[in-house]
């Protein structure tokens, strides 16, 4: 096991976590921070709800993470920037729901 885990940028925190349920995973919030969770492995991303210039993450995260990044370093920024346009039109759509939930 490594001593120090590497953190994540908050700068990639939307792209990763949009290919990590791309990639079959369900997200959850809990004390400890997201929670990705694909069968038996939960990948974990430490946050308490506050903006940080990066975050600490467990060990399958981390590897999870270096695939995110090999993949980014094959396609390029290209890649990054689809993933967070995707998900900035999944939050929209979804605020845009509650939005209407709560008029009607």
């Amino acid at each position: 096991m490594r001593s120090e885990l590497p953190e994540i940028p908050h700068s990639l925190c939307t792209a990763f976590m949009y290919w990590m349920f791309n990639g079959g995973h369900v997200g959850k919030v809990s004390k400890e921070g997201v929670l990705l969770k694909k069968g038996e492995n939960v990948a974990k991303i430490y946050c308490d709800g506050k903006a940080h210039p990066s975050y600490k993450m467990n060990e399958y995260c981390v590897i999870r993470y270096e695939l995110f990044l090999k993949q980014w370093l094959k396609y390029g920024v290209k890649f990054l920037n689809e993933l967070n346009a995707c998900a900035d039109l999944k939050i929209k759509k979804a605020h845009g729901a509650n939005y209407l939930k709560f008029a009607a």
